[in-house]
């Protein structure tokens, strides 16, 4: 790792570390501030679960306001993407175990897929430069691509190439081995590289 992804990473931690801190305090505006900093990016990971936005949406309002109650149980030395990912992971499934439900045939993930800024590159198998895939009026064949892979593989592939998390901060995000993540992506890139290829 770079100095400066380094100096990047631990900004990033001590200004959560604040927000979290903040929020402990009754600062609502901490709240605000995470809210706007995750709510997209926590639709999306629900939408692996529900795969409709209305469920995705009222899931992710639920895991923002279990973050008020749950914050003084966060690890100061840990990052919060990771422990809101695993929070948000658990309260799915138990949506999901509650109602005794499963993913209904025919929906599309990416009926939940909705930020308009997300660049999602991933690395080519040859040794020229990354594939860039950009959302913009012309997606259809991402989305194609993404909606094919399986809700496991879905999930570390958005998890490490939409959102930025590294493999351990993955493998805690979803209560998996490190082992288990490496196999995944490596498994998803191929499925992806296949479907694109045939498209």
């Amino acid at each position: 790792m770079s100095k400066l992804t380094s100096d990047q990473n631990t900004q990033e931690i001590q200004i959560e570390q604040k927000l979290i801190d903040d929020l402990i305090a009754g600062d609502n505006d901490a709240w605000d501030d995470l809210y706007q900093r995750y709510h997209e990016k926590i639709v999306r990971f629900c939408g692996n679960y529900v795969y409709t936005l209305e469920e995705a949406e009222d899931l992710t309002h639920d895991i923002f306001i279990k973050l008020k109650d749950k914050a003084k149980l966060f690890d100061s030395q840990k990052k919060l993407r990771p422990w809101l990912y695993s929070m948000a992971r658990n309260h799915c499934l138990d949506y999901l175990r509650g109602r005794k439900l499963r993913q209904p045939k025919g929906e599309l993930w990416s009926k939940c897929y909705f930020a308009t800024t997300t660049r999602i590159v991933i690395p080519d198998q040859r040794s020229g430069p990354a594939t860039e895939m950009v959302k913009n009026d012309n997606n259809n064949e991402l989305y194609s691509a993404i909606d094919k892979l399986s809700e496991e593989h879905r999930s570390v592939f958005l998890l490490k190439y939409a959102d930025k998390l590294s493999r351990d901060e993955i493998a805690e995000a979803l209560n998996i081995p490190l082992t288990t993540v490496k196999s995944r992506l490596f498994h998803s890139l191929k499925k992806m590289r296949e479907i694109m290829q045939n498209e």
